[in-house]
């Protein structure tokens, strides 16, 4: 049982239930999932060179930029987009 909640901490990135309900737990352990597995068949789809967690990470940060995927990680910087400023968002595409 611990080893499943380590797994979900660590591949899941929940840190904390926004809700105390038995529903509001299971809807955003679900959601966790599906997004998960969404972005695990669209990095096998799109057959990217980096890990699970780096395809996060980057989704994550471009979340608000009309840019397709396979461009955002066919970019020669996407290396540096996860580094020292990951979760700061480029506000113009220069």
């Amino acid at each position: 049982m611990e080893l499943f909640f380590k797994w979900i901490k660590q591949h899941l990135h929940i840190t904390a239930f926004f809700g105390t309900t038995p529903n509001a737990v299971q809807s955003q352990l679900w959601i966790a999932v599906i997004v998960y597995v969404l972005v695990a068949q669209c990095k096998q789809r799109q057959q990217l060179p980096q890990t699970l967690n780096d395809v996060l990470q980057i989704l994550g940060v471009m979340l608000l930029q009309k840019t397709p995927i396979n461009a955002v990680f066919s970019r020669k910087d996407v290396s540096e987009m996860i580094g020292v400023n990951r979760n700061q968002l480029e506000l113009f595409d220069l």
